[in-house]
């Protein structure tokens, strides 16, 4: 569990130094575009909406997915 905090803890850093330099207007103007392999799409989508999405959305079922596997190892 130490690792697996340790490198949680290390992505947010990296996604907060990766960050730091963008303003409101870069996150909300910018785009790149997302490969969608699971559903066979490319999407062009702005850094604040994958933002929202990943934090919002996706991993909080990475955390329940964690939390589920806590409880399984008595943790």
């Amino acid at each position: 569990m130490d690792q697996v905090t340790a490198d949680i803890e290390s992505l947010f850093q990296g996604l907060d130094d990766a960050l730091s330099g963008a303003s409101d207007e870069d996150l909300e103007t910018k785009t790149v575009v997302m490969h969608q392999k699971s559903r066979g799409a490319d999407e062009e989508r702005t850094l604040k909406t994958i933002l929202e999405r990943t934090l919002d959305g996706h991993m909080p079922e990475h955390l329940a997915q964690l939390r589920d596997l806590r409880e399984a190892l008595g943790f």
